[in-house]
This record gives structure tokens, C-alpha cells and sequence, in this order.
């Protein structure tokens, strides 16, 4: 049922929520380019990148305080950043466009000293697929595009606080996780060979920038 919590701050078997996060990160770095070819006014650049992203996510309690379930996700990201060609005298643009999809079910435990304020921890594991887009405004343009697949798993924690009985507010600041990748990359440069690689990581990520707002109604 969607009655939520009993006398001791439990969420009880049964309970169903849909909900999900949202993110947006913006960063902006000053470059100074030294070089006596540029003109003075254009050695001063930004190097600037955007990020939103969108997690829906819904479960069910399949014991106190245990759920399952699953997310789906979407980011779209902008990168903008300064170069130079050593055979044109000025500073120009790169710029690069990211748009990723996942797919993620997962696993919460919640822990409730009171009946209005929490912590849950979410062990995920899913795939994830990337598609990247760089160019660039020299006077000899060119772009490049790299196609991605992956897997991952990952822990994260959050806090989660609840204003009324079926609504929960979820913050996250970060989490601890694990992924790898496989890339093709292919330009316009004439003559140029595709590039595959492979890619893994592990590591924490926490911080301010780390920080996604979300909402569940259980």
C-alpha cells in the first residue's frame, strides 16, 4: 500500500514511490594565452562548461526500509574552451557537446532516527550510452565524434527529509563508484583513421559540484 511510516520510523513492506533528481553543474576558468603573435586583446579566454541532467526513478519496499527498483538517466553538457594553432596568429573556440543516456536498477536502505528526516544508501549497477560532438572555429574547422557504451556500479548517499508523510526530498552530494567504457572516435580531418579505445575508472566523487536535488512520492 502507500501508507509510508509506522510508530517507528519505519517505511513499511509494500510501499511504492516514483520520483528522481536533478542536476546542474557550471564551472567558468580564465586562460591566458603568452604568446607575442596574439594580439593582446585576445589572449585573455574562458574555458566555461554547462551540465543539466534528469534521473526518474520509481520502487517498491520489499521489507522494512528495503527497496528495489530501477532509474533511467539523461545529461546533456557543453563545453567551451580556448586554443591555438601555431599557424594562426589569433586564440579561437573549441567546442564540445555531450548527450548521455542510462538505464540503473538498484537497491535503498533507509535509516530513520525520526519519522521526518533520514539517510538511505543505493547500491546501482546499469549500462550507459554517450555521444560526444567537438569542433572547433579555426580557419581549417574540424570536428570529431566519439560514440560510447558502458557499465557501471555505483554507492551513493543521501539525505532525505519529509515536510509530509508521502513526500521525501533526497539530496546527494557525490558517490563511490566504478565503470568502464568502450569509445569510437572519428574526425572530418581528411584521411583520418577511427579510433576505439577502452576506458575504466574507479573513485569517489563528492563535493558541491556533486550536488542533485530530488523528490520521491511514496
Amino acid at each position: 500500500g502507500l501508507s509510508a511510516f509506522t510508530s517507528s520510523a519505519q517505511i513499511s513492506t509494500g510501499t511504492k514511490f516514483i520520483g528522481g533528481n536533478v542536476g546542474y553543474n557550471s564551472s567558468t576558468s580564465n586562460y591566458t594565452l603568452n604568446n607575442p603573435s596574439i594580439p593582446i586583446e585576445d589572449r585573455e579566454k574562458e574555458y566555461t562548461r554547462r551540465e543539466f541532467s534528469i534521473s526518474p526513478q520509481a520502487g517498491v519496499f520489499v521489507a522494512d526500509n528495503l527497496a528495489v527498483g530501477a532509474s533511467i538517466g539523461f545529461s546533456s553538457g557543453k563545453d567551451t574552451r580556448p586554443s591555438y594553432y601555431p599557424t594562426a596568429p589569433s586564440a579561437y573556440n573549441e567546442v564540445s557537446k555531450t548527450n548521455s543516456f542510462s538505464i540503473a536498477p538498484f537497491v535503498r536502505y533507509y535509516y530513520l532516527p525520526v519519522e521526518t528526516f533520514g539517510f538511505y544508501g543505493q547500491l546501482s549497477a546499469g549500462y550507459s550510452s554517450t555521444r560526444a560532438r567537438s569542433s572547433s572555429d579555426t580557419p581549417t574547422p574540424m570536428s570529431e565524434k566519439t560514440t560510447s557504451n558502458g557499465v557501471f556500479a555505483g554507492i551513493t548517499p543521501a539525505l532525505v527529509f519529509f515536510p509530509i508523510s508521502k513526500l521525501g526530498l533526497e539530496l546527494t552530494c557525490g558517490s563511490l563508484g566504478y565503470g568502464r567504457t568502450k569509445s569510437t572516435t572519428t574526425s572530418s580531418q581528411p584521411n583520418s583513421i577511427a579510433t576505439d579505445y577502452k576506458h575504466s575508472h574507479f573513485g569517489a566523487n563528492f563535493g558541491l559540484s556533486f550536488l542533485t536535488l530530488g523528490a520521491s512520492y511514496y
